[in-house]
């Protein structure tokens, strides 16, 4: 039988030496906390009037349980359908909800840094993302079609 402290690759190779007197070092201020959070959110692309926040803030609020982070299905329908409405799809919904309910799960509140890098992964909904180039042309087409229409009727009557 092999001893652990004999075998290089069951010794442990690090160890913390010298931890006495040593201070763990203080919790930063609730409102640098705070400013943190804000900045992250804007780095990961994520305004306070983002689409995914706002949904992912509305989920938080409709957990139940604490930690459990638990969501009943009437209510995860009435948030899904929710979100739909807002521009959102079905499946980018429940992605939100899973993000949300890891986040509680794992002790973070409000759209944290953990949680706000993961939204921003999240497409963007469909009424954010501006109109494709597509329903631009056929729209310039359609109306220059109404304006030769208009301007031909006239110059018979």
């Amino acid at each position: 039988m092999v001893r652990p402290d004999s075998h290089p690759v069951l010794r442990p190779a690090l160890r913390l030496v010298g931890t006495e007197g040593v201070r763990p070092e203080p919790e930063p201020p609730r409102r640098a906390r705070e400013a943190v959070a804000r900045e992250n959110r804007a780095a990961a692309g994520l305004s306070d009037g983002d689409a995914r926040r706002i949904f992912a803030l509305r989920v938080e609020g409709a957990l139940d349980g604490g930690r459990a982070a638990v969501l009943s299905p009437d209510r995860r329908r009435e948030l899904v359908a929710g979100a739909v409405a807002g521009g959102l799809r079905p499946f980018e919904a429940n992605l939100v909800i899973a993000i949300v309910q890891d986040g509680v799960r794992h002790g973070e509140r409000g759209v944290g840094e953990k949680t706000g890098s993961l939204l921003a992964l999240v497409r963007r909904p469909e009424a954010e993302r501006g109109a494709p180039v597509a329903a631009i042309v056929w729209a310039i087409a359609i109306a220059m079609l109404l304006v030769m229409l208009a301007v031909s009727w006239v110059l018979r009557g």
